[in-house]
């Protein structure tokens, strides 16, 4: 009899230690969910609205002393220190701690077709439950009708990590038994015990942890991917400045002058080619239409069933679910923007020309007396009227014939569009 016996207790042991791995402690602190599953998202409970602005340009650093070279230093503490003669070393000193300004010069292309852009995504979570967040978000750019990507130089989003300090929970479980068998024979009296001690130390820091923000781009699309923290809804903006490239309409060459104030002084005329975006429909709108873009996000809503009364998630029943927010068509440049025009010199309707002021240098060259700014423009009309066309140096003539001093004072500025027609000008004088 003593085998069945024995076969007895080891089985009740193995009972006892099978339950006793049973009940072994499970996370609370540092689990995702209790339970989860995957549904589509309602249409509204995820939403977003995208809206653009200029990049803030960058101010260059000033150039001093500092940033020379050693050669370019001694030159420059001579140049000085002839020009202070008088105030002694605290002048020259003062003078050496002033920036120096750079020489100012005009770019031989300007490319208006080029265009940066901040493009700022606002990301709402309109769902119901307070526990919800939005765990993932993925938005895609999409320029249109021509427009394309030529790169991007930033993309930011609005997390921070703050230190809030620690959470720690200890759980304790133990199972014992003991089984007793009483036989008919009283001197044979076995009993067996088993115990089983299972403990968990959890901790874990609690922060605010910066949301990972990574993206690919090319011509045709962008993508932004943005994925949040344990506890953390993705709910905020997201920034990204783009380089746009529009379509080509064409390009012209301008002057950009240095214009002295004496008469006597020969006018140094540079010249720069510019490059003007395409209007919509060629000269039979007032502006080249609007640069547009359809964006749509592709979220992950982690919606809590139960378990939201607590901040840790450990605890929460959960559905991810899936949903999608569009917009067709996001307005990016405006049109008005997209405008180029020049600056010429005219007599009534008729351009002004100039001679042997091309880049060749040739005598029988001639060229519009059109300028990229309104400043040059006005400048050169100040000395075209103050100072003789015998001293200007150079051959000018209109409507084909010679430019004369009775002209002088009867010559303007005006505004010569490129890509669109200003109907509040019709008058105006435009390309052909």
């Amino acid at each position: 009899m003593r085998t069945p016996i024995k076969l007895i207790l080891v089985g009740a042991l193995v009972e006892l230690c099978g339950c006793a791995s049973f009940m072994r402690p499970q996370p609370v602190v540092l689990r995702r969910y209790v339970t989860q599953q995957r549904a589509q998202a309602a249409d509204s409970s995820v939403k977003i609205t995208v809206f653009a602005l200029g990049v803030p340009a960058t101010p260059a650093p000033p150039t001093n002393i500092t940033n020379l070279s050693t050669d370019a230093q001694a030159e420059l503490v001579k140049a000085l220190a002839t020009r202070t003669p008088n105030g002694g070393p605290g002048a020259l000193a003062q003078a050496l701690a002033v920036p120096i300004q750079a020489a100012s010069s005009e770019q031989s292309l300007r490319d208006l077709t080029h265009i940066s852009r901040r493009l700022v995504f606002s990301l709402e979570n309109k769902s119901p439950g307070e526990a919800s967040r939005i765990s993932k978000a993925r938005i895609y750019i999409d320029p249109l009708d021509g427009t394309r990507f030529a790169g991007w130089n930033r993309i930011e989003n609005n997390y921070q990590t703050l230190e809030l300090g620690k959470l720690s929970l200890s759980q304790e479980r133990g199972a014992t038994a003991s089984l007793g068998l009483t036989l008919p024979v009283a001197a044979a009296s076995p009993s067996v015990g088993a115990s089983a001690t299972n403990t968990l130390q959890e901790e874990v820091t609690l922060q605010w942890r910066r949301a990972a923000l990574i993206g690919e781009i090319t011509p045709r699309q962008a993508m932004l991917l943005q994925q949040g923290g344990i506890g953390m809804d993705l709910t905020g903006n997201v920034t990204a400045d783009f380089d746009l490239v529009l379509p080509r309409g064409g390009d012209t060459t301008v002057f950009v002058p240095v214009i002295p104030k004496e008469c006597n002084s020969e006018v140094v005329f540079g010249r720069q080619t510019l490059i003007y975006p395409a209007p919509s429909v060629p000269m039979g709108r007032p502006a080249p239409d609007t640069a547009w873009m359809s964006v749509q996000l592709n979220y992950e809503l982690r919606d809590v069933l139960r378990g939201d009364g607590t901040l840790m998630e450990g605890d929460d029943d959960v559905v991810f679910r899936d949903g999608t927010s569009r917009i067709d068509r996001v307005a990016v440049i405006p049109g008005e923007m997209l405008r180029a025009a020049v600056f010429g010199i005219q007599l009534g309707n008729e351009p002004v020309w100039i001679e042997g002021v091309t880049q060749s240098g040739a005598a029988n060259r001639a060229a519009r007396l059109e300028f990229a700014h309104f400043e040059d423009a006005a400048t050169m009309l100040v000395r075209l009227r103050d100072c003789t066309i015998a001293q200007q140096k150079h051959r000018m003539f209109v409507g084909g014939r010679n430019l004369v001093d009775e002209d002088r004072p009867n010559l303007r500025v005006r505004r010569v569009t490129l890509n669109y027609t200003d109907p509040s000008e019709l008058q105006q004088a435009t390309r052909e």
